[in-house]
């Protein structure tokens, strides 16, 4: 057999699944040396690892031979277009992508935060914006853009206690994803950190250097990639 293409599965159903959080926050959620708890997950959202990875491992199944799936979880906006989370369900090779999708359908992955390579896609105020284009359908709605794109932005550590911590605050609180112990969760967020640096441009406007990321002028992804999100952003409504 060949090499094994994708197929995107859309599955806003997701949303409210403890399970899919757990995957797309993993890296934040698992325990480590020092905590009174042995599961992560179990902390935090009330779902075993075990029973997590079980629903990724059935989730992950070729939807049809020759297929693997990858599953996206996406906020309409005003001007038709989407903006979310792509679990890409490779054989071994899992990532977690944040994806935009234009009003034609074409899918652009704008950063990864989970997998072999990993880079930032959006500023800060890129992502509220993207948050005021939403229109909610049920718990998919302009708190969970910013839940679903939140590991995509590339921030400095000094903005997130002042700007961005009590904003993520709220929208835990008001999502169906039964996170837990919020507070103790958000400390291990203030952990990451861009180092990089966004610097704005007359061709692309805001660009970063992220090495192989796809708002980096100088990636080979961004040839494609850059002119999708600057077209992306410019049309919010």
């Amino acid at each position: 057999m060949g090499p094994l293409l994708s197929i995107t599965v859309y599955r806003n159903d997701l949303v409210d699944d403890p399970r899919f959080w757990g995957h797309v926050y993993w890296r934040y959620l698992e325990a480590r040396a020092g905590d009174d708890f042995t599961d992560g997950l179990l902390h935090f959202l009330g779902v075993s690892s075990e029973a997590a990875n079980q629903w990724l491992e059935e989730i992950a199944l070729p939807v049809r031979e020759g297929y693997f799936p990858e599953v996206a979880v996406t906020v309409p906006l005003k001007n038709g277009s989407r903006a979310g989370v792509m679990l890409s369900c490779y054989l071994d090779d899992f990532a977690i992508q944040q994806v935009i999708v234009s009003p034609e359908g074409t899918l652009t992955v704008i950063s990864v935060s989970g997998g072999a390579t990993q880079f930032p896609g959006l500023r800060w105020k890129e992502l509220l914006s993207i948050a005021d284009s939403a229109v909610s359908q049920g718990s998919v709605s302009a708190s969970a853009a910013v839940l679903l794109l939140y590991l995509s932005v590339g921030l400095a550590e000094k903005d997130y206690a002042k700007n961005v911590r009590p904003r993520l605050r709220k929208y835990w609180e008001e999502s169906r994803s039964g996170m837990r112990h919020i507070d103790e969760f958000l400390d291990r967020l203030a952990e990451r950190s861009f180092e990089g640096r966004w610097e704005w441009t007359r061709q692309y406007e805001w660009t970063n250097d992220a090495e192989g990321g796809a708002r980096n002028p100088r990636s080979a992804r961004a040839s494609v990639a850059l002119p999708e999100i600057q077209r992306f952003l410019s049309e919010l409504g």
